[in-house]
C-alpha cells in the first residue's frame, strides 16, 4: 500500500466515524425529538459509502474515487465477509448472513439520489421526487414526495436482526481500518 492509499483510506475512514457517530446521535433520540428517518439514513449511506472507499484505497487509486457513487452495494458485503470469517461463523450461517447482508448493502446504495437502479427506485433521502402515476390517472395529476415524508420501508435496520449486525460490522470495520491506516500513514 502507498503512502497516498493510506493517507486516504485514513481520511475516508475518519470521515466515515464521524457520520457514524451523527446517525447514532439521531437514531437515539427520543420519540418526540426524533428527525424524520430520511436524516438518520443519509448519514448511514454516507457512512457506508466512506467505509467502503477507505477500504477500497487499500488496494486501489484513491483519485478514482472522490466524487463517484455506488460502491456500497459491491463493497460492504466484502467487507462483512471479513467480519463474518474472522468472528468464526460456520459457512451455511455466514452464507444465509451474507445474502441478507447484500441484500441491505443494495438498499443503502440507493438512498443516493444518483443510484436510482436504472429508474426503478427514485426515492433517496435527499431531494424530493415525483411519484409514479398509474396509467389511469389524469395526466396532469403530478405528486412529489419528499424524502422527510417516507418511512424507508426496506430499511428498518434497527428492527431487523440483520441490520443490527450490519451496523456491528460498520462500527468495527471502521475502527479496524483507522487503526491499520493509521500505523501506515506514519511510515
Amino acid at each position: 500500500m502507498t503512502q497516498a492509499q493510506a493517507a486516504w483510506g485514513f481520511a475516508f475512514a475518519v470521515q466515515a466515524r464521524a457520520d457514524l457517530d451523527a446517525y447514532e446521535v439521531l437514531a437515539a433520540l427520543p420519540v418526540g425529538k426524533r428527525l424524520p428517518v430520511s436524516q438518520e439514513l443519509h448519514f448511514l449511506q454516507m457512512v457506508c459509502e466512506k467505509l467502503s472507499k477507505s477500504h477500497l484505497c487499500r488496494t486501489g487509486d484513491p483519485a478514482t474515487l472522490g466524487g463517484s457513487h455506488g460502491y456500497v452495494k459491491s463493497t460492504l458485503p466484502v467487507i462483512a465477509l471479513q467480519y463474518l470469517s474472522q468472528a468464526g461463523y460456520r459457512r451455511a450461517r455466514k452464507d444465509h448472513l451474507l445474502s441478507r447482508l447484500r441484500q441491505l448493502a443494495g438498499e443503502i446504495d440507493l438512498l443516493h439520489p444518483q443510484l436510482q437502479d436504472s429508474g426503478r427506485r427514485v426515492e433517496n433521502v435527499e431531494y424530493p421526487w415525483q411519484l409514479i402515476v398509474p396509467p389511469t390517472a389524469d395526466a396532469g395529476d403530478v405528486q412529489v414526495l419528499a424524502p422527510a415524508a417516507y418511512t424507508f420501508p426496506n430499511l428498518k435496520l434497527r428492527e431487523d436482526t440483520s441490520g443490527i449486525l450490519l451496523l456491528k460490522i460498520v462500527d468495527f470495520s471502521i475502527d479496524n481500518l483507522l487503526n491499520d491506516l493509521a500505523t501506515h500513514t506514519r511510515r
